[in-house]
Protein backbone atom coordinates (compact mmCIF):
# COMPACT_ATOMS: atom_id res chain seq x y z
CA UNK A 1 0.00 0.00 0.00
CA UNK A 2 1.33 3.43 -0.96
CA UNK A 3 1.00 5.98 1.79
CA UNK A 4 1.37 9.71 1.67
CA UNK A 5 4.61 9.61 3.67
CA UNK A 6 6.19 6.96 1.41
CA UNK A 7 5.31 9.08 -1.63
CA UNK A 8 6.98 12.13 -0.04
CA UNK A 9 10.06 10.04 0.82
CA UNK A 10 10.29 8.85 -2.79
CA UNK A 11 10.10 12.43 -4.06
CA UNK A 12 12.74 13.55 -1.53
CA UNK A 13 15.15 10.75 -2.53
CA UNK A 14 14.60 11.43 -6.25
CA UNK A 15 15.21 15.16 -5.78
CA UNK A 16 18.39 14.62 -3.78
CA UNK A 17 19.65 12.15 -6.36
CA UNK A 18 19.01 14.60 -9.21
CA UNK A 19 20.59 17.47 -7.25
CA UNK A 20 23.75 15.54 -6.42
CA UNK A 21 24.31 13.61 -9.63
CA UNK A 22 22.78 16.08 -12.09
CA UNK A 23 25.22 18.73 -10.87
CA UNK A 24 28.03 16.20 -10.98
CA UNK A 25 27.26 15.25 -14.60
CA UNK A 26 27.06 18.86 -15.82
CA UNK A 27 30.29 19.68 -13.95
CA UNK A 28 32.03 16.73 -15.56
CA UNK A 29 30.78 17.81 -19.00
CA UNK A 30 32.21 21.30 -18.37
CA UNK A 31 35.54 19.74 -17.47
CA UNK A 32 35.52 17.62 -20.65
CA UNK A 33 34.71 20.65 -22.81
CA UNK A 34 37.55 22.64 -21.32
CA UNK A 35 39.99 19.75 -21.76
CA UNK A 36 38.94 19.24 -25.38
CA UNK A 37 39.10 22.89 -26.45
CA UNK A 38 41.71 24.50 -24.19
CA UNK A 39 44.35 24.53 -26.94
CA UNK A 40 42.11 26.21 -29.56
CA UNK A 41 43.13 29.72 -30.53
CA UNK A 42 42.63 32.19 -33.34
CA UNK A 43 45.22 32.71 -36.04
CA UNK A 44 46.57 36.11 -37.09
CA UNK A 45 44.20 38.94 -37.94
CA UNK A 46 43.06 38.77 -41.60
CA UNK A 47 43.94 35.06 -41.87
CA UNK A 48 41.78 32.87 -44.10
CA UNK A 49 41.92 29.08 -44.43
CA UNK A 50 40.07 29.20 -47.76
CA UNK A 51 37.19 26.98 -46.63
CA UNK A 52 34.33 26.77 -49.12
CA UNK A 53 31.84 25.43 -46.57
CA UNK A 54 29.48 27.68 -44.64
CA UNK A 55 26.37 27.76 -42.45
CA UNK A 56 23.14 29.01 -43.94
CA UNK A 57 21.60 31.36 -41.38
CA UNK A 58 18.24 33.13 -41.66
CA UNK A 59 18.78 36.65 -40.34
CA UNK A 60 15.99 38.12 -38.25
CA UNK A 61 15.61 41.14 -35.99
CA UNK A 62 15.89 38.74 -33.07
CA UNK A 63 19.19 37.11 -34.04
CA UNK A 64 21.13 39.58 -36.19
CA UNK A 65 22.97 41.08 -33.19
CA UNK A 66 24.29 37.63 -32.28
CA UNK A 67 26.29 37.61 -35.51
CA UNK A 68 27.96 41.04 -35.37
CA UNK A 69 31.66 40.73 -36.35
CA UNK A 70 31.12 37.45 -38.23
CA UNK A 71 31.84 37.01 -41.94
CA UNK A 72 29.30 36.11 -44.62
CA UNK A 73 29.79 35.35 -48.30
CA UNK A 74 28.53 38.15 -50.49
CA UNK A 75 28.95 36.67 -53.96
CA UNK A 76 32.56 35.53 -53.87
CA UNK A 77 33.63 38.20 -51.37
CA UNK A 78 33.67 37.97 -47.56
CA UNK A 79 31.77 40.76 -45.81
CA UNK A 80 31.82 41.41 -42.07
CA UNK A 81 28.45 41.90 -40.37
CA UNK A 82 28.56 45.26 -38.59
CA UNK A 83 26.09 47.61 -36.93
CA UNK A 84 26.09 49.62 -40.17
CA UNK A 85 25.08 46.81 -42.54
CA UNK A 86 23.06 44.48 -40.28
CA UNK A 87 19.69 46.02 -41.22
CA UNK A 88 20.28 45.11 -44.89
CA UNK A 89 20.59 41.43 -43.95
CA UNK A 90 17.35 41.08 -41.97
CA UNK A 91 14.97 38.71 -43.75
CA UNK A 92 17.73 37.16 -45.85
CA UNK A 93 19.43 33.78 -45.59
CA UNK A 94 23.18 34.33 -45.56
CA UNK A 95 26.13 31.99 -46.06
CA UNK A 96 28.17 32.43 -42.89
CA UNK A 97 31.74 31.23 -42.36
CA UNK A 98 32.03 29.16 -39.20
CA UNK A 99 34.74 27.56 -37.04
CA UNK A 100 32.83 24.31 -37.60
CA UNK A 101 34.11 24.25 -41.18
CA UNK A 102 37.51 25.90 -40.69
CA UNK A 103 40.31 23.95 -42.38
CA UNK A 104 42.81 25.43 -39.97
CA UNK A 105 45.37 28.13 -40.63
CA UNK A 106 49.14 27.74 -40.60
CA UNK A 107 51.18 24.82 -39.34
CA UNK A 108 49.27 24.68 -36.02
CA UNK A 109 45.90 24.59 -37.81
CA UNK A 110 44.35 27.27 -35.63
CA UNK A 111 40.97 28.86 -36.39
CA UNK A 112 41.34 31.55 -39.05
CA UNK A 113 39.96 35.08 -38.81
CA UNK A 114 37.47 34.54 -41.65
CA UNK A 115 35.85 31.57 -39.90
CA UNK A 116 36.11 32.89 -36.33
CA UNK A 117 35.08 36.47 -37.00
CA UNK A 118 36.40 39.62 -35.33
CA UNK A 119 34.59 39.53 -31.99
CA UNK A 120 37.45 37.95 -30.03
CA UNK A 121 40.08 40.07 -31.79
CA UNK A 122 38.16 43.16 -30.65
CA UNK A 123 38.23 41.80 -27.09
CA UNK A 124 41.97 41.08 -27.48
CA UNK A 125 41.41 37.43 -26.59
CA UNK A 126 42.64 34.96 -29.18
CA UNK A 127 42.76 31.95 -26.83
CA UNK A 128 39.13 31.09 -27.43
CA UNK A 129 39.34 27.48 -26.25
CA UNK A 130 39.48 28.68 -22.66
CA UNK A 131 35.99 30.12 -23.14
CA UNK A 132 34.54 26.60 -23.48
CA UNK A 133 33.93 26.66 -19.74
CA UNK A 134 31.06 29.12 -20.42
CA UNK A 135 29.06 26.25 -21.97
CA UNK A 136 29.62 24.07 -18.91
CA UNK A 137 28.68 26.90 -16.58
CA UNK A 138 25.42 27.45 -18.47
CA UNK A 139 24.60 23.73 -18.21
CA UNK A 140 25.32 23.66 -14.47
CA UNK A 141 23.28 26.83 -13.85
CA UNK A 142 20.33 25.44 -15.84
CA UNK A 143 20.54 22.25 -13.77
CA UNK A 144 20.66 24.11 -10.44
CA UNK A 145 17.82 26.51 -11.33
CA UNK A 146 15.33 23.68 -11.71
CA UNK A 147 15.39 23.12 -7.94
CA UNK A 148 14.23 26.67 -7.26
CA UNK A 149 11.22 26.64 -9.55
CA UNK A 150 7.96 24.77 -9.29
CA UNK A 151 7.18 25.13 -13.00
CA UNK A 152 8.13 22.97 -15.92
CA UNK A 153 10.46 25.13 -18.00
CA UNK A 154 12.68 24.41 -20.95
CA UNK A 155 15.85 26.15 -21.95
CA UNK A 156 17.23 25.98 -25.45
CA UNK A 157 20.99 26.26 -25.71
CA UNK A 158 22.17 27.47 -29.08
CA UNK A 159 25.71 26.28 -29.82
CA UNK A 160 26.34 29.22 -32.14
CA UNK A 161 25.73 31.64 -29.28
CA UNK A 162 27.78 29.67 -26.79
CA UNK A 163 30.81 28.70 -28.77
CA UNK A 164 31.43 31.42 -31.26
Amino acid sequence: MVTYSSLIDDIRVTTLYEYKYGTQVSGYMAKQLLAAFQSEYLGPKDSDCGSTKYLEVKMTKGNVNNFINRYVLNGSKLTEITNRNKEQLIGKTVKMRSPLYCKGYGKDKCICNACGGNYYYNMENTEIGLLASICGTDLTQANLQKFHQNLVLTKQLNPDELLM
